[in-house]
């Protein structure tokens, strides 16, 4: 019997899979300069979009990593996250093009950018002239 391929994109390192999620997360936010009352009250944390492997979580944090070397059991690009700080993960998709067309392909972006971002910017750049 074969194994099941999986759906999702991942990163095989010395047998062990490493999936690939997109993460949404808050970033502190500061400022040195005066503000009025009106100015602070708007003040709030940047919501930052990180794109890489998951290579363990716990309850408390998430280490993540965006590089590795083909050869050896080595990471770079290495990040750890506070769990309270993250808003949202999701696990990415592989992309199998003989199943889907063109146009399907500008679907797939438009609903990745509304998910990642919020707005929609191929619609933007389509209607640039």
């Amino acid at each position: 019997m074969t194994a099941k391929k999986s759906k999702y994109r991942h990163a095989v390192i010395n047998k062990k899979k490493y999936y690939f999620y997109s993460i949404r997360w808050l970033d502190i936010t500061g400022d040195a300069g005066h503000a009025t009352p009106e100015e602070f009250d708007k003040f709030g944390c940047a919501v930052m979009v990180t794109q890489a492997y998951v290579y363990k979580k716990t309850n408390k944090f998430l280490w993540t990593f965006a590089s590795y070397d083909e050869k050896e059991e080595v990471f770079s690009d290495r990040n750890v996250f506070p769990k309270g700080c993250i808003i949202k993960m999701e696990k990415i998709y592989i992309w199998r093009e003989k199943q889907h067309s063109r146009l399907d392909l500008n679907v797939f972006w438009k609903d990745v950018e509304k998910k990642v971002n919020g707005t929609c910017y191929l619609d933007y750049i389509t209607n640039i002239k």
